[in-house]
């Protein structure tokens, strides 16, 4: 029967209040038909009474009850009916909820007044219903107003929650129990009468089957006699899974008759909410518990039963149609109105919804519904006109002018998902118009192919003739500014991705880097190519999606194969007999490297989806592949899985040879393998070679930003990653040049502007997800705050009772250099545990120099040489350690005179730049207050010669200094120092020399653990005035300035020539060594007390000596920081393990091809012209080990005096003393 229109209902109403007033058995209206005039209604042959079903619209039912029979003239019954459910099988001929087969025909029951949209959407009454066939119940209308069924809080629970806590019980958000405590303001189980609830199985299986396939709470159901139920405690209360644990602590919510049991389970487990649910025994039971508990219940309006409550509905999720078709039901049911029509064909729908199979659908988000059933889509949406309602987001307006359903742009093919494609012989084209293919589309395609060969042939010349060429600085320059632009540029492309609406100009400027960024998609069926033509693979073949996924997939595979061919076709050209597999890995390598993002970007397509308004998902580059997990999604899936392993197996590669096998390579001194790999390590610094491994994991996780669901968590991501990068780069410096690390901070701060600027216009839909990462990152800046605040009080108090330096050495580098790093050692093994500063060593930051010295110190040594007040960053030191506090110790050369009151005075001119220690808060007076305070420091004197006793004597003095006088007896570890003299191993050291000894005590000390375990003997000291050993047979001389005119040295190169297994290195230990010269050797004719013999050897001595390639070990350069040091003690290591030839088997070969230049000259009757033999090219090296000395002599003009790394060469023997010509 038609519903009734709204403005008749008040007359109706009036009509049935004056009504209640007449007795039972007499009519209501003036001129009703009298009850024996009426009349049954006839159905089949089968005459019956026209049944009514009566339920909560029992005031309706009743006025239609008197219009039927008063002035209709049939008789009425009226039947209760106790749920909707129940309504639509009365009325369907089955007498309540029982299979079809119990079913009869004709029904008993004709009209009935209330229907609610979750039972006649409910997938068991489709199902029941499309089985009844016509004899289903057919919708004819509405009764004018619509109603609400649901939880519902009653005012008291709310009261009570707003008084303790301002928390609005009306919301499904708050009664997440993993937030909030709701529970608190309800009522629980143990405040109802048990005996007044039915149990579960008499009222609610039909919702249990459906709720464990929608939930998978497998816990909150049983299954008994294979009949599957919800599993309720007590037999009466099913409890959600947020208080099943604790049965005391769930809100009671009584329903009756198992109403919406379906709906507030689901509820119940999608939102956490703390609920036990039970039925009443009957209407009137469920009436009185809930008014007795006023907390939660569900229940419906319009209804009078609660009225008195102050009830409010809860408020749940929008609802979701889709979800809703699929059985879940945790979103708000929605009940629509419907105009009244005497048939289906004048049945509207109210504006905002429209009529689609029989009933109203809300109207979704893209369209819109003016009502009389009319929709129209808005510009960027479609739907197909045989589903109106199933609105799709095209993602751009250009696909969809929007319109009736079915509409798509001109060209475009409407069986498309969202116009996506353009129909068969047209291609997209600017402004995503698609447009007829013409001949030069498949000429463009044969174009860019051939392009393809010839970039990998272009790449493959220019690395070649890198390899063969020397590179230059500015070319470096060149080539890393050029792969930090093609990144920048590919990672604006993954930037595209994102779902902003950037706005022109920086839209085009987008599109234009995506083609720069090469990325091979722009010739997809979709897209478009360049400006100047736009032809697409839809023009040359037709690609199913997977089809054209898997095109690009294997367009890796690809490129290799067109490097394999240039790579052969060179070989072929150049007639190379080796395969020279360098040159292929270099190129394979380098197009992976510079389109790393590129190509691991298109292999994640598959893991990318959009959602659409009618709640379906497809591919973000493929838009007619649903993201269902089915056909070709599953296809692309796995295609995809199997593809990316080839960019993961490229990172793990790469990280192997960089961190594995390259150190061990370098070691090998394997040219090729570093000329293979070149394009991994070449543009960063030494030893930042795992930047490119870095810098490779940073662009997989900028393809990976675009595969997170929210676009505000695709910007965080990418931020994060950015700002990371930024730090490593500005802390570590990796590139090989620094104006590549300021551009590369320069283009990530660039990324990181357009990433905020972006996220302005992001439309976030979940604020509440946004503000967790607010809070955490609010919270990760007030730990920081807190952090830096306790290391501040931290490092006060350990400044204050532990300092970080036990010792700060202050010490003029030229001059002590080698002093200060030997102190450094011995103070920190003699106090294990600390650390002894040096410059070299630990600043970083010059401006932390004087806070080191002031707050980090506990004793500040002065390395007192002669020279040092002379510098001004060491009478900085001394001013901040007199100003502090800090404990001083003087170390003083015998040169030294502390200063007195005329040095003080004319100290402004001694050192002119002193006033630059201004800036640091250091005024002149200070300086001068502190040249005073030197003269009562205490202090212990520099030993005149250096040993390996005496310098444990004087670190003994200075580490008891201020506690006991020091020592005078030799201590066990003083006295083993003497039982080393006289070994196999001697150091030859200008004993006279205190920097020189100290380099030499440091090196030793290095040297020894490198020789251990080895069959060399260990290095020692030699002590002045004690021979070389006789077994001797291994030596290092150091050489300083003025060594070889240390008559003590001279003695000890004379023994040691004439030992027969003694081999001998030279070590250059200061920057002031110079080799001996002509001036030289005149004086050290007139200086020396060596005999004529002696000295004709001596000088051959020292000829044979530089036949070995110097040591360079310098402790005094600035430079030469202890890791540098101990780099350097290792190539001294690996020297002396090396066949080395005896210093004497020299010296006799050099006499002997001395005395046969001589001979031979003499015989052609060539005067001997002691400058013809002993002329030197500057430059030239005699090369040792040689076995063909004729050869050499043959084809050299003259030898060389010394090695090439001598300062100065012999260049006229003419200016030499004749008793040293004659040593020739």
């Amino acid at each position: 029967m038609p519903g009734m229109g709204g403005p008749i209902m008040p007359m109706f109403a009036l009509a049935l209040l004056g009504c209640l007033g007449i007795s039972l058995g007499s009519t209501c209206l003036p001129d009703a038909i009298p009850e024996d005039q009426r009349q049954n209604i006839s159905m089949n042959g089968i005459s019956m009474p026209l049944g009514l079903t009566v339920g909560a619209s029992s005031a309706i039912s009743e006025m239609y009850a008197i219009l039927a029979s008063e002035i209709l003239g049939y008789n009425v019954v009226q039947y209760p009916s106790p749920s909707t459910m129940a309504n639509l099988h009365y009325l369907s001929g089955c007498d309540g909820v029982v299979p079809v087969e119990e079913c009869t025909w004709p029904a008993l029951r004709h009209v009935g007044f209330e229907l609610w949209e979750s039972s006649w959407a409910d997938p068991d009454w489709l199902a029941k219903k499309e089985q009844l066939g016509q004899r289903s119940m057919q919708m004819e209308g509405s009764i004018g107003f619509s109603g609400k069924e649901g939880l519902y809080v009653m005012g008291p629970a709310r009261q009570k929650s707003r008084e303790h806590s301002g928390l609005h019980l009306a919301y499904y958000g708050n009664l997440n129990a993993s937030w909030f405590h709701p529970e608190n303001y309800a009522a629980n189980v143990s405040q109802v009468d048990i005996n007044k609830l039915s149990t579960c199985k008499e009222h609610s299986l039909a919702g249990a089957q459906l709720y464990g396939q929608v939930t998978g709470d497998a816990d909150g159901l049983e299954t008994v006699d294979g009949v599957i139920s919800y599993k309720c405690w007590q037999d009466k209360w099913w409890l959600a899974p947020a208080c099943r644990s604790n049965p005391g602590s769930c809100m009671a919510v009584v329903t009756a008759q198992g109403w919406a049991f379906r709906e507030l389970t689901q509820q119940a487990f999608f939102h956490n909410i703390p609920m036990a649910i039970a039925n009443g025994l009957d209407f009137a039971t469920y009436v009185e518990l809930n008014a007795q508990l006023q907390s939660f219940l569900f229940w419906w309006n319009p209804d009078t039963a609660f009225v008195l409550y102050d009830t409010t509905l809860v408020e749940m999720p929008p609802w979701n149609p889709s979800e809703q078709k699929q059985g879940i039901l945790r979103s708000a049911t929605v009940v629509i109105k419907l105009q009244g029509a005497v048939s289906e064909s004048y049945c509207h729908c109210d504006s905002g919804s429209f009529l689609w199979e029989g009933h109203c659908e809300v109207c979704m988000e893209g369209a819109s519904c003016l009502g009389a059933n009319r929709l129209e889509l808005l510009p960027g949406f479609f739907s197909r006109e045989e589903a109106p309602g199933d609105v799709y987001n095209c993602f751009d307006e250009r696909l969809c002018p929007g319109g009736p359903p079915g509409t798509c742009a001109a060209g475009r093919d409407t069986s498309s998902v969202a116009c996506t494609d353009c129909k068969e012989g047209f291609r997209e084209g600017n402004d995503k118009v698609c447009e007829a293919c013409g001949d030069g589309d498949y000429a463009f395609f044969g174009v860019v192919v051939a392009l393809v060969f010839g970039a990998v042939a272009l790449l493959y010349a220019l690395l070649l003739n890198e390899a063969k060429s020397k590179q230059r600085s500015s070319t470096l320059v060149v080539a890393a500014g050029f792969q930090q632009f093609l990144t920048i540029v590919q990672m604006l492309s993954v930037l595209r991705r994102f779902e902003i609406d950037w706005r022109e100009p920086f839209a085009s400027v987008l599109v234009f880097l995506e083609v720069l960024s090469f990325d091979v998609e722009m010739l997809s069926a979709h897209r478009r190519t360049w400006d100047l033509r736009h032809g697409t693979v839809s023009c040359v073949t037709q690609l199913s999606p997977v089809g054209l996924f898997t095109f690009r997939a294997l367009m890796i595979p690809m490129l290799m194969c067109v490097a394999l061919v240039v790579h052969l076709c060179y070989i072929l050209y150049t007639g190379c007999k080796s395969f020279k597999t360098s040159n292929l890995l270099r190129t394979i390598g380098t197009m992976f490297l510079i389109f790393f993002i590129v190509l691991f970007s298109m292999l994640v397509a598959p893991y990318q989806c959009n959602a659409h308004p009618n709640g379906k998902l497809t591919l973000k580059r493929y838009k007619n592949v649903f993201c269902d997990r089915e056909g070709d999604h599953l296809a692309m899936l796995v295609i995809g899985g199997f593809a990316c392993s080839m960019p993961v197996v490229f990172l793990a590669l790469c990280t192997w040879t960089v961190v594995l096998e390259l150190p061990r390579r370098i070691a090998r001194s394997d040219a090729r393998f570093l000329d293979a790999c070149g394009f991994l390590i070449k543009r960063f610094r030494p030893g930042m070679e795992i930047a490119s491994v870095f810098f490779l994991i940073r662009n997989a996780l900028v393809v990976l930003c675009p595969l997170l669901h929210s676009t505000s968590g695709q910007l965080l991501m990418m931020c994060i990653i950015l700002i990371f990068n930024s730090i490593m780069v500005a802390f570590f410096k990796p590139w090989r040049f620094l104006i590549c690390n300021c551009l590369d901070n320069v283009l990530l701060a660039g990324m990181l502007v357009i990433l905020i600027l972006g996220a302005i216009s992001v439309k976030d839909s979940d604020p509440g997800a946004t503000m967790v990462v607010v809070m955490l990152f609010l919270m990760l800046m007030c730990l920081s705050i807190l952090g830096t605040i306790g290391h501040g009080i931290f490092k006060h108090f350990q400044q204050k009772y532990r300092k970080q330096f036990r010792y700060f050495l202050c010490h003029q580098k030229n001059a002590a250099g080698s002093m200060a790093r030997l102190l450094k050692m011995e103070l920190e093994q003699r106090l294990p545990g600390t650390k002894t500063f040096i410059d070299c060593d630990d600043l970083n930051d010059l401006t932390r120099l004087f806070s080191y010295v002031g707050q980090d110190t506990q004793t500040f040594l002065v390395l007192c040489s002669p020279d040092i007040l002379t510098r001004k960053w060491c009478v900085g030191e001394m001013v901040t350690a007199r100003a502090n506090g800090v404990d001083s110790l003087l170390l003083t050369w015998p040169s030294f005179v502390r200063p007195d009151e005329k040095f003080i005075a004319k100290y402004p001119t001694i050192v002119p730049d002193i006033n630059e220690l201004t800036k640091y808060g250091i005024s002149l007076q200070d300086v001068e207050e502190a040249l005073r305070w030197l003269a009562i420091v205490p202090g212990q004197a520099l030993p005149e010669q250096i040993s390996p006793t005496t310098t444990h004597l004087m670190v003994t003095g200075l580490v008891t200094a201020g506690t006991k006088a020091p020592s005078t007896k030799l201590s066990a570890r003083a006295q083993s120092f003497t039982s080393e003299y006289g070994t196999n191993f001697p150091v030859l050291v200008d004993p006279m020399n205190s920097e020189a000894v100290a380099a030499a005590m440091v090196l030793s000390s290095l040297l020894k653990p490198k020789l251990l375990g080895t069959n060399l003997p260990l290095p020692s000291i030699q002590l002045s005035g004690l021979e070389v050993a006789q077994e001797a047979t291994l030596s290092l001389l150091i050489c300083s300035h003025g060594c070889f005119k240390s008559e003590q040295l001279q003695t000890w190169l004379l023994q040691a020539s004439r030992l027969p297994k003694c081999c001998m290195i030279p070590v250059i230990t200061e920057d002031a060594f110079e080799m001996p010269s002509p001036a030289f050797f005149a004086e050290l004719q007139t200086t020396s007390k060596l005999t004529d013999d002696e000295l004709r050897l001596y000088v051959m001595v020292i000829k044979a000596l530089f036949q070995e390639i110097a040591v360079v070990f310098v402790p005094q350069n600035y430079a030469s920081t202890h890791e540098d040091l101990r780099l350097r003690a290792n190539q001294a290591a690996s020297r002396l393990m090396a066949t080395l030839q005896p210093l004497e088997d020299k010296v006799a070969k050099l006499q002997t091809r001395f005395k046969s230049r001589v001979t031979t000259r003499a015989a052609d009757g060539v005067e001997t012209d002691v400058a013809n033999i002993l002329g030197a090219r500057s430059g030239e090296m005699v090369s040792k080990g040689s076995k063909d000395r004729d050869s050499e002599e043959a084809s050299t003009a003259g030898e060389p005096f010394l090695c090439a790394n001598s300062e100065q060469i012999f260049e006229d023997a003419d200016e030499l003393p004749p008793v040293i010509q004659q040593a020739f």
